[in-house]
């Protein structure tokens, strides 16, 4: 798996304000395919994504599965983005991924599907008792 980091902007960002990303892409990557975006989660740095990340690539290259063409990760002020952001966080608080798409211009690009997780919310317990559904949702969203 290759990785490329990029530091944006985007039109309402905070003066000084970075979104930090990093492009993912597998050894075996498709021209065609599904692009998969992740973004941070509370107190979470988008590196945390890579053993998911790696493990959907691997999958894929072990079963006809849509293609994956990249996966991108982004964050605002955890991680790489924490030391890029250092001046601007220390000013005010900013909050670059949760009003991101309010601000873009409307877009043409239709979704297959959209996954919100938030595990560092989750207790053990509550992860423990949900594990069966789990694993099953996977093989039934599969077409």
């Amino acid at each position: 798996m290759s990785t490329f980091a990029v530091h944006l902007s985007y039109p309402s960002s905070p003066p000084g304000m970075k979104l930090v990303g990093k492009r993912y892409v597998s050894a075996n990557a498709q021209q065609e395919g599904l692009p998969l975006v992740f973004t941070h989660y509370t107190g979470a740095h988008k590196e945390l994504r890579e053993p998911a990340i790696q493990k959907l690539f691997d999958l894929h290259s072990k079963r006809p599965t849509p293609a994956i063409r990249k996966a991108w990760a982004f964050a605002g002020n955890h991680g790489e983005a924490g030391v890029v952001n250092a001046g601007s966080l220390k000013s005010e608080t900013n909050g670059l991924l949760h009003s991101l798409l309010s601000t873009l211009p409307p877009s043409s690009v239709s979704y297959r599907a959209i996954m919100f997780v938030e595990p560092s919310l989750i207790t053990r317990e509550m992860r423990l008792k949900h594990k069966a559904e789990r694993r099953i949702a996977p093989r039934s969203c599969a077409r």
